[in-house]
């Protein structure tokens, strides 16, 4: 629960942080990216083999690695630069953020053959319509 509301508190300081404080989207999205590759790297000297497992990673799918990078920081930046409208609404903003589970999950499960794909698309639709439908 407390996830639940913490996420949520996010979009919403990213919107008041892009408009009224009036930081540069480019600056927003460097400390971001910043802020969370150092979380992430705690994360993974804390609980991991540390930098072993990151050049294992690069050394196996440095191709993929690369694409999810580029297509993450692509991502973040149409985002934070939408939300740095002030009349764009964050409920209508976040909906279309969280499409990214939707293609993640079907491209995810055809790379890994998964089984029972369509099912798992139809309850991401779902969830994605539910998100969708609570926000606006």
């Amino acid at each position: 629960m407390i996830y639940l509301v913490a996420i949520s508190l996010t979009g919403l300081v990213d919107k008041i942080a892009l408009t009224s404080k009036g930081i540069d989207t480019y600056t927003y999205l460097f400390f971001n990216i910043f802020f969370n590759a150092i979380f992430a790297w705690i994360i993974q000297i804390s609980f991991y083999q540390g930098s072993f497992d990151v050049k294992t990673a690069i050394k196996k799918g440095n191709m993929w690695l690369g694409l999810a990078a580029i297509l993450t920081i692509f991502s973040d930046l149409l985002f934070f630069s939408a939300l740095a409208v002030p009349a764009v609404y964050l409920s209508l903003a976040a909906p279309l953020r969280r499409m990214s589970s939707l293609v993640s999950t079907a491209f995810g499960g055809r790379m890994f053959h998964e089984k029972h794909l369509t099912h798992r698309v139809v309850g991401c639709i779902v969830m994605l319509v539910g998100v969708f439908l609570i926000l606006t």
